[in-house]
């Protein structure tokens, strides 16, 4: 289910985000090789819940891992509440702050697109920003290994 406004957001949400970067545009253009239906996704994130009036979501992004920040007011992302998913607690999942990035999932992903390499289950220890949302959901959204931003948003949209 889309979610319309921040305001209306619950943890657990997913925030997809669509690239604001030259690089993420590559990277959004590599994910979709080989597949039918398009996805202008980079980025996902968690969200979190609200410290006063302001909006939190958790993330695992380059160079600083997982963290909890700030949501900005940007208009290059959607919400999406997954139907019938359950999301581990947020005290399960404050156990995963400071986890490091996995860079090599990138080359992975390119890998497999351009020379069909399978992808690998990882190993939770370190993580990118969709392997983290569906290790939250117990990786009931894409197949361990294989969540990249247009994986979740093909699975949940």
């Amino acid at each position: 289910m889309i979610i319309n406004h921040l305001k209306e957001a619950q943890y657990g949400d997913i925030i997809l985000f669509e690239p604001s970067m030259y690089s993420s545009r590559v990277r959004v253009w590599i994910d979709n090789l080989g597949r039918n239906k398009k996805y202008n996704y980079s980025h996902g994130a968690l969200f979190w819940g609200y410290i006063g009036n302001t909006p939190l979501m958790i993330e695992s992004v380059s160079p600083c891992g997982v963290h909890i920040t700030k949501v900005q007011e940007w208009r290059n992302y959607i919400i999406i509440r997954p139907v019938d998913k359950i999301i581990t607690t947020q005290n399960d999942l404050i156990s995963y702050l400071d986890k490091r990035y996995d860079y090599s999932k990138l080359w992975s992903v390119f890998k497999n697109k351009f020379f069909g390499t399978p992808l690998t289950a990882d190993n939770d220890t370190q993580v990118i920003c969709t392997e983290f949302i569906n290790l939250a959901y117990s990786y009931s959204l894409c197949k361990k290994g294989g969540c990249t931003p247009v994986t979740l948003a093909e699975s949940i949209l």
